[in-house]
Protein backbone atom coordinates (compact mmCIF):
# COMPACT_ATOMS: atom_id res chain seq x y z
CA UNK A 1 0.00 0.00 0.00
CA UNK A 2 2.71 2.36 0.20
CA UNK A 3 4.49 1.52 -2.25
CA UNK A 4 1.36 2.34 -4.49
CA UNK A 5 0.73 5.63 -2.27
CA UNK A 6 4.25 6.86 -2.77
CA UNK A 7 3.82 5.98 -6.80
CA UNK A 8 0.79 8.00 -6.98
CA UNK A 9 2.21 11.26 -5.30
CA UNK A 10 5.51 11.60 -6.63
CA UNK A 11 6.76 12.84 -9.66
CA UNK A 12 10.14 14.30 -11.25
CA UNK A 13 9.91 18.20 -10.48
CA UNK A 14 11.86 18.18 -14.38
CA UNK A 15 8.65 16.45 -16.00
CA UNK A 16 6.55 18.56 -18.28
CA UNK A 17 3.17 18.69 -16.48
CA UNK A 18 1.39 16.84 -19.07
CA UNK A 19 3.75 14.31 -18.65
CA UNK A 20 3.10 13.79 -15.00
CA UNK A 21 -1.30 14.20 -15.53
CA UNK A 22 -0.74 11.08 -18.14
CA UNK A 23 1.32 9.06 -15.83
CA UNK A 24 -1.52 9.25 -12.93
CA UNK A 25 -3.96 9.14 -15.17
CA UNK A 26 -2.74 5.56 -16.19
CA UNK A 27 -2.69 4.69 -12.92
CA UNK A 28 -6.07 5.58 -11.92
CA UNK A 29 -7.08 3.46 -15.33
CA UNK A 30 -4.89 0.60 -14.66
CA UNK A 31 -3.34 -0.14 -11.56
CA UNK A 32 0.30 0.65 -10.04
CA UNK A 33 2.55 -2.13 -10.17
CA UNK A 34 4.24 -2.71 -6.46
CA UNK A 35 6.48 -5.28 -5.40
CA UNK A 36 4.76 -7.92 -2.72
CA UNK A 37 7.14 -9.96 0.17
CA UNK A 38 5.35 -13.00 0.54
CA UNK A 39 5.03 -15.36 4.12
CA UNK A 40 7.74 -17.40 2.14
CA UNK A 41 10.34 -14.52 1.78
CA UNK A 42 9.31 -14.38 -2.35
CA UNK A 43 9.22 -10.91 -3.84
CA UNK A 44 6.36 -10.84 -6.44
CA UNK A 45 4.80 -8.01 -8.65
CA UNK A 46 0.97 -7.47 -7.85
CA UNK A 47 -1.24 -4.83 -9.74
CA UNK A 48 -2.60 -2.34 -7.06
CA UNK A 49 -5.86 -0.75 -8.23
CA UNK A 50 -6.91 3.09 -8.04
CA UNK A 51 -10.43 2.35 -8.70
CA UNK A 52 -13.10 -0.37 -9.17
CA UNK A 53 -14.40 -0.29 -12.59
CA UNK A 54 -16.11 -3.40 -12.28
CA UNK A 55 -17.88 -3.08 -9.40
CA UNK A 56 -18.29 1.28 -9.13
CA UNK A 57 -20.10 1.10 -5.69
CA UNK A 58 -16.83 0.02 -4.26
CA UNK A 59 -15.31 3.32 -4.65
CA UNK A 60 -16.24 6.60 -2.86
CA UNK A 61 -16.46 9.86 -4.79
CA UNK A 62 -16.60 13.60 -3.02
CA UNK A 63 -17.75 16.10 -5.27
CA UNK A 64 -16.23 19.79 -4.67
CA UNK A 65 -16.78 23.05 -6.07
CA UNK A 66 -13.19 23.94 -5.06
CA UNK A 67 -10.29 22.84 -3.57
CA UNK A 68 -7.15 23.83 -2.17
CA UNK A 69 -3.61 21.26 -2.64
CA UNK A 70 -0.61 21.81 -0.80
CA UNK A 71 2.72 20.52 -2.22
CA UNK A 72 6.21 20.54 -1.05
CA UNK A 73 6.78 23.53 -3.75
CA UNK A 74 3.40 25.45 -4.16
CA UNK A 75 -0.13 25.90 -2.52
CA UNK A 76 -2.96 25.97 -5.49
Amino acid sequence: MDEAVWKMESHLTTQPLIQINEEKCRYIRDGISVTVKLPSGKTVSKNALIMDFQNPKNNDFLAVQEMWAYGKVYHK
